[in-house]
């Protein structure tokens, strides 16, 4: 075990020594990032601001918001007071929009929506303006976290209690508007809308539901149908359906015809009449029977029911029985009902009943609730020329969209093409200036940033040019001194290889002149062979001055 703790540690020092400065300049930078990003998470954990979702909660209310949280798997929340739930700030807005889509709180009568920061100096006035204005604020927050709202306005008008003056009955309600610009274009559902009026009716103390407006871009009011009641109450639903359906017939045939035309150049009108009557009808059809469905019968099929009365009487002249030689009871013409035979001795028989019969039938029963149309009319108008458009094609189109039969589409639409009588503009140039359409101040401004940018790119150029210049000197001025140094070096060698061969002492023996030279050639070309691969650049500098001195020479 130990040989292999030393191997391990053996080859971990080896893959360390190998480590460069750099790397580890790189690799300490990335631990110093890590570190202090796991620092800041650290401290903005600690330092997380926590807002009221919710106060004032009943206990069945708190109960119902923290089961719903936890199953949206929503844990970073906390309980104050046991009747305010705290989440982080980030938070507050979505969850708040989801809480309130789930139906809750459902007896809560108000909530902190605004902001606490009013000083204790502020007037009445400004405090409650500065409540409002906090109110509207964070209602927009909340309400454009909703589905398929994209955009929200809030407008507040807080209500006035004049019980301390002598007109008291001169009291002004609080009222809410909302308009809303929606995603897709449509409507809101009902479930949103229901939420929407919830959160601005518990924001605002005082408010009744009712006096809460919503609206959205298409002209669309959204009412509180669930609390209906009186006649009033039906003819505010009949608007506000005749209102509501208008809206989206209008954007269907925007929407079918503004590809063509486009949107600017269509004026469309729609006048919707809604039964919001509850009505009941039941329909009987009878079926003739198979026999009579060939029309033998001239349109008579099975009687339905049938009454009688009959009264029979003998002529006091008749012999009893009637005529020797007939059937018994043949005096009596008529026939007897019931299966009733006299026996002879009856002066009047009378008897009435009535039959009932079962024939085939089909009943049906219809139940209109509120809310029916029973008639549209549809107009559009396409900014063209006359006749350059085919209106009639255009009016069974148009039709189709608005649901309208093809019966009565000609009494129900109508379409016409005609120019618009446009607006003309406002002339917003600037009279007198430089350039026209632009104010001076603008093209002032644009000369004086593109000087500045100009002034900046001239230094930078500069800078960037002598620092270049600088560093070319100081590489030049390394070359000559390398150079110098390489050519004193082959100097001083070449000198000293001659010295030592000038002292040498001719052999004093009667040595063969030539072989002394010839040895000395070699240890020369020896010892020039050992400087050069001992100094390769030293050596090709060398060859180099001596070749460009050879070219010298032989130029003069």
């Amino acid at each position: 075990m130990d040989e292999k703790m030393k191997q391990f540690g053996a080859k971990a020092k080896g893959f360390v020594s190998k480590v460069g400065k750099k790397t580890w300049a790189i690799i300490g930078a990335v631990a110093g990032v890590a570190v202090i990003a796991v620092v800041l998470l650290v401290v903005l954990t600690m330092n997380k601001t926590y807002v009221p979702l919710f106060t004032e909660l009943s206990s069945e209310d708190i109960s119902s918001i923290l089961n719903y949280l936890s199953e949206q798997n929503v844990t970073d929340y906390k309980v104050r007071d046991n009747d305010t739930i705290l989440v982080p700030e980030a938070m507050e807005p979505s969850l708040k929009a989801k809480v309130m889509m789930a139906g809750y709180p459902a007896a809560a009568d108000g909530y902190a929506l605004y902001d606490e920061k009013v000083s204790s100096l502020s007037t009445e006035s400004d405090r409650n303006n500065y409540t409002r204005m906090g109110l509207e604020k964070n209602l927009v927050a909340l309400i454009e976290n909703f589905d398929n709202v994209r955009q929200a306005s809030v407008l507040i008008s807080p209500g006035q209690d004049n019980s301390y003056v002598l007109n008291r009955d001169d009291t002004i309600d609080a009222t809410a508007t909302v308009f809303v610009t929606t995603r897709n274009g449509g409507r809101l559902s009902d479930e949103v809308a229901a939420a929407i009026r919830r959160a601005v009716r518990f924001a605002v103390e005082g408010l009744k539901i009712e006096n809460v407006t919503i609206e959205d871009q298409n002209g669309t009011t959204y009412i509180d149908i669930d609390g209906l009641s009186s006649k009033t109450d039906e003819s505010m639903l009949k608007l506000t359906l005749e209102s509501e359906q208008n809206a989206i017939i209008r954007r269907n045939i925007l929407n079918l015809l503004a590809p063509v035309y486009g949107e600017e150049n269509l004026s469309v009108g729609v006048n919707t009449t809604v039964d919001v009557a509850h009505t009941w009808e039941e329909a009987i059809q009878y079926y003739l029977p198979e026999y009579a469905q060939d029309g033998s019968t001239g349109g008579k099929g099975i009687i339905g029911s049938r009454v009688f009365h009959y009264e029979i009487g003998r002529d006091g002249n008749t012999n009893q029985g009637g005529v020797p030689g007939t059937t018994t009871n043949a005096d009596l013409s008529e026939y007897v009902e019931q299966g009733y035979q006299p026996d002879g001795n009856e002066n009047v028989l009378e008897g009435d009943g009535e039959y009932n019969y079962d024939n085939s039938q089909t009943t049906t029963q219809k139940e209109w609730n509120g809310g029916t149309i029973i008639d549209c009319m549809v107009s559009v108008t396409i900014n063209a020329q006359p006749g350059s458009v085919n209106t009639d094609d255009l009016v069974g189109h148009v039709a189709r969209v608005a649901g309208i039969d093809v019966e009565m589409q000609d009494d129900k639409v109508s379409v016409l093409a005609i120019p618009f009588i446009l607006e003309p503009a406002e002339d917003t140039t600037t009279r007198g200036g430089i350039l026209a359409g632009v104010p001076d101040w603008v093209l002032y401004a644009a000369i004086a940033g593109l000087a500045l940018f100009l002034l900046i790119l001239l230094i930078v150029l500069i800078l960037v040019s002598r620092s270049r210049k600088k560093r070319k000197a100081q590489e030049e001025a390394l070359l000559a001194e390398q150079e110098a140094a390489a050519l004193a070096a082959a100097q001083a060698a070449a000198a000293l290889a001659f010295t030592e061969e000038q002292q040498q002492e001719p052999p004093k023996t009667g040595a063969n002149i030539m072989e002394i030279h010839t040895e000395r050639s070699m240890e020369l070309r020896r010892d020039v062979r050992a400087f050069a691969e001992s100094n390769p650049e030293v050596a090709a500098y060398m060859v180099k001055s001596w070749l460009k001195e050879d070219e010298e020479d032989d130029g003069r």
